[in-house]
């Protein structure tokens, strides 16, 4: 499921931007792997579904790709925008607000993409992906594991199911899923790891987003009580260890020979 606009507007506020550290360091990571999978992004057509602040639409329209990139949320597209404009893209990026499922499929594309996205978190979604190109795929997921001692911590004092409603679909899971359409792909995991750094009042209204992906509502009295286990000379770091996954995949059963 994705969530409505209005959570991920509140989101765009905080969310990184395609030149933040980070992002940036994991976004090259795919791109530079697909690349080496023979994938040339240069004036090819590329649909980028659940696109956020842009990520990496502009890392790719940056390497002129025509990219088409749709996102539910306007606050997520403003930010795509902006940086695009900063960038001269107008030429090779074009946005649309719409959630995945209401998206109208008017042409195919050279390349989807979809990268970090709850906009494909059902099987029916990986369809209409399929449907989007008539060559190649890029999908970008979890992998094995997760790890975030504060949203644990947060988690636990809530009482909050054991799995995350509205992530997106885990890559060993994709891969499953392209196997029953008997579709080629290769893939290959990597591991990563990234620090937030918050005040007091920003680390609350994390706390309370991170529990609206859970449909719970916060206990204020628990969630100061982690914020301060967690609070170190006035500032609040988070530290977040992941693997992701990456999987391109063909329309041609002999152009993505499986290995890892």
């Amino acid at each position: 499921m994705e969530f409505n606009h209005s959570f991920w507007d509140t989101m765009a506020e905080r969310y990184p931007h395609y030149d933040d550290p980070a992002m940036q360091k994991d976004v090259q990571r795919v791109l530079a792997w697909a690349k080496s999978q023979g994938l040339d992004f240069s004036d090819r057509s590329l649909l980028d579904i659940g696109c956020g602040t842009g990520t990496v639409s502009i890392p790719l329209a940056l390497e002129k790709a025509r990219v088409t990139a749709i996102d539910l949320s306007r606050g997520m597209l403003d930010a795509l925008k902006s940086d695009a404009e900063a960038l001269k893209l107008r030429d090779y990026l074009t946005s649309y607000q719409s959630d995945w499922e209401s998206f109208p499929l008017t042409q195919t594309f050279d390349i989807v993409l979809a990268s970090m996205t709850p906009a494909i978190s059902q099987e029916i979604h990986i369809d209409k992906m399929l449907s989007a190109t008539h060559a190649m795929g890029l999908y970008v997921g979890w992998g094995r594991y997760k790890t975030n001692a504060f949203l644990e911590a947060l988690m636990q004092a809530h009482d909050a199911p054991e799995k995350m409603s509205g992530g997106c679909i885990k890559v060993a899971d994709f891969m499953h899923y392209l196997d029953t359409k008997e579709l080629a792909y290769s893939y290959e995991f990597f591991t990563t790891a990234w620090e937030e750094t918050y005040t007091y009042d920003e680390a609350k209204t994390y706390a309370a987003e991170q529990l609206a992906r859970k449909n719970l509502s916060p206990d204020e009295r628990k969630v100061d009580a982690i914020i301060r286990d967690f609070m170190h000379d006035g500032t609040v770091k988070i530290e977040t260890q992941a693997e992701k996954g990456m999987v391109l995949f063909s329309k041609y059963p002999s152009t993505c020979p499986k290995h890892t």
